[in-house]
């Protein structure tokens, strides 16, 4: 994707406080003490006041990683919801990446007839997406989530 902006489905990979900020690959299962580092990157630097919908993207998707459904759930519906509120400063890939972090929360919660119904929406969403890049990039989290959930 050309324009990067925290949230997108790529992100910067160094490291600040021990957790990686790669939130594309799949962290093991950590202990309360070490996800606060990682949720305090997620949610830091402000991102919360300049890009809510890519703020909850980002937390959504660190605490599914993190192995904590409840909240991925509650970050995940609220990215989901300013989507579909629609405004100023949205991408097309927006949907299509909040519908993967809904599908992730709801397969580490293990509801997966509810992770199967969001990947597929979100893989339906894909064809609003014109730049090959930005769709390249969320299909390719969208298969290995579709991995995740054949194997579940």
């Amino acid at each position: 994707m050309r324009r990067r902006t925290a949230g997108s489905p790529s992100t910067s990979t160094t490291t600040r406080g021990g957790c990686s900020s790669r939130v594309g690959a799949r962290w093991p299962r950590t202990t309360s003490s070490s996800t606060r580092p990682c949720l305090a990157l997620a949610l830091g630097e402000g991102r919360h006041d300049r890009q809510p919908r890519a703020a909850e993207w980002l937390c959504a998707r660190v605490y599914a990683t993190l192995g904590h459904p409840e909240p991925a759930l509650r970050h995940a519906g609220r990215c989901l919801d300013l989507v579909e509120a629609g405004g100023e400063g949205f991408e097309e890939w927006d949907r299509a990446a909040a519908l993967e972090a809904v599908a992730r929360a709801r397969l580490e919660a293990g509801d997966l007839p509810g992770a199967r119904n969001a990947c597929a929406l979100a893989t339906n969403a894909l064809t609003a997406i014109t730049d090959p890049d930005d769709r390249a990039q969320i299909a390719a989290e969208l298969d290995g989530l579709a991995g995740l959930l054949d194997r579940a």
